[in-house]
This record gives structure tokens, C-alpha cells and sequence, in this order.
């Protein structure tokens, strides 16, 4: 029978401290006249030291005054330990009593909330352990030095506990909190609340707690409450994350009336790769700003974190009129913002497409409706047929995926296509809402050129070169040279990077250095709309052959 361990209580990670590996004695044990054994049991740290790894110094572990263990004992029972009466070291003294007859037996687990475990050799031989991450924590749980990351440690007579971890830890740095806020959703699509079970035998140093093992009705969503009211707040949350790989997280600040206030979608990146591994020994540090971008006067988003890219199958396209339909397997972001691809695409060896023609609801064929313009005609009647045709299948009406090593997703309709056919689209971004100042600027990032949006209440990062030519149409795409490591700074301040992707047609790209993405309007019979940035101007209205392959950048509702 399993038994579920509520990890509620808190684990410090105050200043450095002394950093010991060893097993230290107990200092010994005494029975009282009602036969509890009395023990003092010395405790330190262990290897695989998550809290260690995200610190800016030299992250040496200390105990909290008020933390207590669960100690297993043979007769089958937890007992828990007196509580620290100090903390800020990272050895300490716990005081625990059990009945006369039993032993130590098999772990300690940290927090200590476990309570009512009751059959003996629980967590051993056929039976395996679980345990409860919550799906919902106070900002004074864990943010600052805090975590509720839980650990565990070898439970032998005569010896001391070395704690080791059970899961990540990714110590996330949230800027811009409005002062209305009332609540933080953080979904990282990856279960992350919920009960995990850790297989038998369980064994300190190897047992972790693993999206695999997850069972039950699991979360992927972390809630944290009781933020002050402060203006443009930033606070660091401590979030437990059990062994999974991490791609993208979204953050959206609630009001008191649930009403959405800023959001940010960021990257969970391990220098420069799309995604992140958490392991026992390793966390992560990263930084997301809460912004919107206005694109009109009533209605805010959030921008994909990368243009839409489509792996392509190439196992029986479809020829309808002049060109092959191709469908796609998945539909996700590119891993960088100012990723594009630079080669050939529907070639029928291709496997993957990012420039894609505007396919019109006129146009008769389904199969060539759903393809989300995967097609290589260069026929105009092949496109649409009727006067001022609507695009047949917006592309965020897709499931987008997240990384390959993921099974996570956003549901469709989560995203959509920009258009000002509405009152809202590129337009008003670009030209007419109300900022702190920068609206867009021309640059070239990681040696594409393309154009900075920024966001409403954007904040330039310090360290990195300050920005010419800000609202500039006819600026030179060179003014503004940004490397990865300042984009990266300047991505976790809101920003977003639209590169020069040029256009495909047929099977091969033109222009690259210029940029064409499409929007949702529609011109006429042989023409769509289309933003458009070139050599030395940018444009929003420009009408475009749909024949062409363009890019698309999507966006969400906040």
C-alpha cells in the first residue's frame, strides 16, 4: 500500500557555510521511564546539492531554525524530530525520541511532513514511496532563500544523515509584478504538482522524483499568493521541479478578479540550448520580465518566442494544381528567436518548413486548405479563388508543440495570427501605441539582421549597449549589433527579435536579410497582406503573392 508525504515545510539556502560531505557519529542516546529511546543525530549536507549550483557566490547549504526530520523506524512508523531550535549552519544537531525495541530503519525525508505511514519496510522491497509536490505555494515559502525542495538520507544506527536531493530546483527571478497583483500562474507544460512515486528500493543519491513516475491528477501549473502591494516588484522563486526536460514557461500575473495583467513566455535554457534537463545536481537560474505588448487600444499579447516552424512529411504529398501539398507531423517555435531556415524547403527531402504561402478559403481543394500553406504552386488561382478571401486555417489553430524531447504542448487556439482587419495588428505595434519610449528598432542579432519589438513597459538591461535609432523606419539593420549574450539579456527584459527570414518560392529562399511575415487580412484574388521590413524601410499593408513563402510569428491573448 502507498502512502503519500506532503512536502510543505521549508529548506534554507542562507549565506555560505561550511560545506561537509562526511558522516558525522551520533552524539548519543538515553531512555526515558516510558521506553523512548532519545537520540541526537548529527545531520549535514549530501552530494547532488541542488541549492548549491544556483547561487551567485559560493551556495554553501545551511538549516532553517524551525526545520524538523522524518526519521522511518523498524517498527514500520515515522518519527519526527524536535524542531532546530537556531539555523545557518550547514551541520546541526537534531533530538528525536522512538520506542525502546525499534532501530533506525531505511530514511529520512526532509520537510517532515509525513504523519501517518504505517506499514512497515514502507518505501522498500515491493513498495514504493510517494510523495506530494503542491500545486500551490505563499511567496514566503519560497521565495528569497527558501525552498521547498524535498530531501532524503540513509537512516542507519550510529551514523549521522547526509541529505541528498530528490529533485531539481530552478530559482526563477520574476521582474515588473504589477501592484495589483494578486496571484502568479507559472505553467512549465510538464507536470510539476501532484504525486510522484519513487520505486523501490528507495536510495539516497539515486531515488529522484521524475515526471515518468507521476500519477493521479498531476499539475502543470504552479500558483504562488500573497504578493505585496508594491509597483513593479521583483521576487525569486525557489520552484522544485521534478527530472524532467523543460522547455518553455509561462508567467501571468492575476488580479484579485482574476483579470490577467502582464504575462511573459520565456525559453528554460541551459546556455544557449532550447531546453532545460533538471537533475538533483544541477539547478537553473533564469530571469523572465512581465510585460504585454499593446496592439490596439484595448487589446494586449505576449509574442511567440520564435517563428512557426513545421516538420514536414514528406511521405506522400499531394499534387493539386501546380504544386504538392505537404501536411505536417508537428507544428512548434524555432529554438531561438533569431532562428529562420536558410535553406531549400518543400523540396520532398526537406523536413522541415518555415515559410509558408496564404492559403484562401476559397480555395476548393480541403486537402489543401489544411495543409496551412506547406504547398510549392506559384499559380495565383491556385491559392484562392474569390475577392477578398479570408485565410483559410488561421496557423494557431495548430497544437504547437515544445521541445522534441516533450510530449507537452499548447492546446489549439491558444495562439493566433496578428490582423488588422480588426482593429488590432502589426500597425498599432509598430506605429502607434503608447510606450515608455522604444517601439521597435532595426538590428542585427547573433549576426541576423532583423527588427527589436519591445515591449510596453520595456527596461534596457544594464551591460548592454544602449540603442540607436530607436522608432526609426530607415535605419540601417547595422546600427544595433547585439551578440547572444546580450540578446539573452535583452530577451529576459521582454524583448522580441523578428529576423530577416525572406521569402520562399517554390522549393528556394529569396532576400534573405529582409523580412516578411504574414497577417491574417486578406487583399484580393492574387495578394494578402504582409509586414514587411527591407534594406531601408519597413511596411505593414505591403500586398503580397500568396504564392510566396513567408513567415509567421504568433501571438497570445492576455
Amino acid at each position: 500500500m502507498k502512502k503519500t508525504l506532503s512536502i510543505i515545510a521549508l529548506l534554507a539556502i542562507a549565506a555560505p557555510a561550511c560545506n561537509r560531505l562526511d558522516i558525522v557519529p551520533d552524539d548519543g542516546e538515553s531512555v526515558s521511564a516510558d521506553c523512548m529511546i532519545t537520540e541526537t543525530i548529527i545531520a549535514t549536507e549530501g552530494e547532488g546539492r541542488t541549492k548549491v549550483s544556483i547561487r551567485e557566490d559560493n551556495g554553501g547549504f545551511t538549516w532553517d531554525a524551525g526545520d524538523k526530520v522524518a526519521m522511518h523506524a523498524s517498527n514500520g512508523e515515522y518519527y519526527v524530530t524536535e524542531e532546530l531550535g537556531s539555523g545557518g549552519t550547514g551541520t546541526c544537531t537534531f533530538t528525536i525520541s522512538y520506542p525502546q525495541g525499534c532501530v533506525r530503519d531505511a530514511f529520512a525525508i526532509f520537510p517532515s511532513s509525513i504523519v501517518s505511514a504505517t506499514e512497515v519496510n514502507y518505501g522498500q522491497g515491493s513498495q514504493s514511496l510517494d510523495v506530494m509536490l503542491p500545486d500551490s505555494y505563499s511567496l514566503s515559502q519560497i521565495s528569497g532563500a527558501k525552498t521547498p525542495c524535498p530531501m532524503i538520507a540513509i537512516n542507519e544506527p550510529g551514523s549521522g544523515w547526509v541529505f541528498k536531493q530528490l529533485c531539481g530546483l530552478l530559482r526563477l527571478t520574476v521582474k515588473a509584478i504589477p501592484e495589483e497583483t494578486s496571484y502568479l500562474k507559472i505553467d512549465f507544460h510538464q507536470y510539476v504538482a501532484g504525486k510522484f512515486s519513487i520505486p523501490s528500493p528507495v536510495e539516497p543519491g539515486t531515488s529522484t522524483i521524475a515526471v515518468q513516475n507521476a500519477s493521479g491528477s498531476n499539475s502543470t501549473v504552479i500558483t504562488v499568493t500573497d504578493f505585496p502591494d508594491a509597483a513593479d516588484a521583483t521576487c525569486t522563486l525557489n520552484i522544485p521541479l521534478p527530472i524532467a526536460t523543460y522547455d518553455i514557461v509561462d508567467i501571468t500575473a492575476y488580479d484579485s478578479y482574476d483579470n490577467a495583467l502582464l504575462s511573459s513566455t520565456r525559453r528554460i535554457r541551459s546556455e544557449y540550448d532550447p531546453s532545460y534537463t533538471a537533475s538533483r545536481a544541477h539547478g537553473k537560474k533564469l530571469t523572465a520580465t512581465l510585460v504585454s505588448f499593446s496592439v490596439s487600444s484595448t487589446k494586449k499579447v505576449i509574442i511567440a518566442p520564435g517563428n512557426l516552424v513545421a516538420k514536414v512529411d514528406n511521405s506522400s504529398p499531394n499534387r493539386v494544381g501546380d504544386g504538392d501539398v505537404y501536411s505536417a507531423s508537428k507544428w512548434y517555435f524555432a529554438d531561438h528567436q533569431y532562428d529562420f531556415n536558410e535553406d531549400d524547403e518543400l523540396d520532398g527531402t526537406h523536413t522541415i518548413c518555415d515559410h509558408f504561402g496564404w492559403i484562401g478559403a476559397g480555395t476548393s481543394d480541403q486537402t489543401l486548405k489544411e495543409s496551412y500553406g506547406l504547398y510549392s504552386s506559384r499559380k495565383d488561382d491556385d491559392y484562392s479563388t474569390t475577392s477578398e478571401d479570408i485565410l483559410a486555417n488561421d496557423w494557431g489553430k495548430n497544437v504547437i508543440c515544445l521541445s522534441s524531447a516533450s510530449e507537452s504542448s499548447y492546446p489549439s487556439d491558444t495562439w493566433r495570427t496578428l490582423r488588422d482587419d480588426s482593429g488590432d495588428g502589426w500597425s498599432f505595434l509598430f506605429k502607434y501605441r503608447s510606450t515608455s519610449g522604444a517601439r521597435f528598432a532595426r538590428a542585427t542579432v547573433a549576426d541576423k539582421a532583423g527588427v527589436i519589438i519591445f515591449p510596453d513597459n520595456y527596461s534596457h538591461p544594464s551591460g548592454v549597449d544602449d540603442l540607436q535609432q530607436i522608432n526609426n523606419f530607415d535605419a540601417s539593420f547595422e546600427i544595433n549589433k547585439y551578440d547572444e549574450v546580450a540578446w539573452e539579456a535583452m530577451e529576459a527584459a521582454g524583448c522580441v527579435f523578428l529576423p530577416g527570414a525572406g521569402r520562399r518560392m517554390d522549393f528556394e529562399l529569396f532576400n534573405p536579410g529582409e523580412g516578411y511575415y504574414w497577417m491574417k487580412s486578406s487583399k484580393e484574388v492574387e495578394c494578402a497582406f504582409a509586414s514587411a521590413f527591407v534594406n531601408h524601410s519597413c511596411y505593414f499593408t505591403g500586398e503580397m503573392h500568396r504564392y510566396y513563402g513567408c513567415s509567421v510569428r504568433l501571438v497570445r491573448d492576455i
